[in-house]
């Protein structure tokens, strides 16, 4: 399927209609067989084109027909138009229908539909944002298909690219002087992401708290130009440290099972809504998406993206969202080396029901945005899932473990 795309981004806030600031038409080509050709011995595939209008306020996308993307297009989100004119001129139902989806809002009856924050949003990155976030996948679903279809991954999805890319105009390469291996790089090899966690045994409280105060802690504070900023383990876009640790407790000695929030600063966590092991079982099962191999975790970090923190200093800006993913990652490391020195295991995934976990949180996605979620614990005797362990940090027999499980 081929998607062209036509980027109208519509910005910025008087008579009565008034159409939302951020919306994206996306020029959708779908392609069918054609079964009359098919019935007649000529097989053909035919195509169609329709449009779709994807808002940064709201969830879902919105198909529209020619008359009602001209009817988008006559109507600003700074003046707006008088309701009986853009009736005579589209229809009463063109019209009416974008003010049911909220493309088009009364601004005489209602307040605009959309957030402050949106202001602050860069426009591509807030449409993209909004629609990329997932609710009800199942990725274990498309992996078991794969797995009964007797298929590899190389059947699937072709020849893998190569482990290193060699650019087209190097010529001989310089060998570098060979390096001793300090304490960090002994902690690197041990860091064997897990996804074969012990059900049984339960992370002590101390131990759960020097992990989040080694990945997520304040390590020092200062007032810098009137403004409260904190250094922590790892850098962050700005100094901001925008990501917000919020941590769902499944299984840690002297703690209830549930979800809380983590303070960097004090050191402390405040329960956001204590829940029955079952429940909070089934959360979990709907909130990773079908990843089964990291449900028996008994500690997650939901890395929460407040982007009014960012946009602070970063208002508008076209690298903001990129820079948020990567304090993430930042922080995802940390988090693999702090746990793997305390003798755990952890794993990141971004593969996620964001919708689920906002849901739990009370988060509205375009204030405070779901970026990932990650884990650690102790990991358990038997691989009964792949892992990747070349070095047999974790599995003695890694190599002919992992063999018998391709």
């Amino acid at each position: 399927m081929g998607h062209t795309w036509r980027f109208v981004l519509w910005e910025v806030c008087g008579v009565a209609i008034k159409r939302c600031k951020l919306v994206v038409l996306q020029l959708r080509e779908e392609r069918a067989v054609d079964l009359e050709a098919l019935l007649s011995g000529a097989p053909s595939v035919v195509a169609r084109n329709r449009w779709v209008a994807l808002a940064a306020h709201r969830d879902g996308e919105v198909e529209l027909d020619q008359n009602e993307i001209a009817l988008l297009g006559a109507v600003t989100s700074l003046h707006g138009s008088e309701r009986a004119a853009l009736e005579a001129r589209f229809g009463a139902a063109a019209v009416q229908r974008l003010l049911d989806e909220q493309l088009l809002w009364d601004a005489a009856t209602q307040a605009s539909p959309e957030p402050s924050i949106l202001d602050d949003w860069h426009p591509l990155s807030a449409v993209a944002h909004r629609h990329s976030r997932w609710a009800g996948v199942d990725t274990g679903a498309a992996a078991e298909q794969l797995a009964r279809s007797g298929q590899r991954l190389t059947d699937a999805l072709g020849e893998a690219p190569p482990t290193v890319a060699e650019p087209a105009a190097t010529s001989a390469r310089i060998d570098l002087p060979s390096v001793s291996q300090g304490a960090l790089a002994e902690l690197c090899r041990r860091r064997v992401t897990c996804r074969n966690f012990d059900a049984g045994r339960p992370v002590a409280l101390e131990t759960m708290s020097r992990v989040l105060a080694g990945t997520y802690g304040a390590i020092g504070e200062f007032a810098m130009a009137g403004v409260q900023v904190v250094k922590k383990p790892v850098a962050s876009a700005g100094g901001l440290h925008a990501i917000e640790p919020y941590v769902i407790a499944q299984h840690v000695e002297g703690l209830r099972p549930g979800l809380y929030h983590y303070n960097g600063v004090q050191h402390s966590l405040g329960p956001v809504q204590l829940l029955e092991p079952p429940a909070l079982r089934a959360l979990l099962s709907e909130a990773l998406a079908g990843q089964f191999w990291f449900e028996n975790c008994p500690v997650f970090v939901v890395h929460v993206a407040r982007f009014g923190r960012n946009f602070w200093k970063y208002r508008r800006h076209a690298k903001a969202l990129r820079a948020l993913t990567l304090d993430s990652g930042h922080l995802s490391h940390q988090q693999y080396l702090a746990a793997t020195e305390c003798g755990l295991a952890a794993f990141i995934t971004a593969a996620i029901n964001d919708h689920t976990l906002e849901a739990a949180f009370g988060l509205d996605p375009m204030q405070q945005g779901v970026m990932a979620i990650s884990g650690f614990g102790y990991r358990g005797g038997a691989m009964e899932n792949l892992e990747f362990d070349p070095n047999t940090v974790a599995w003695e027999n890694w190599a002919t473990e992992a063999a018998g499980m391709e």
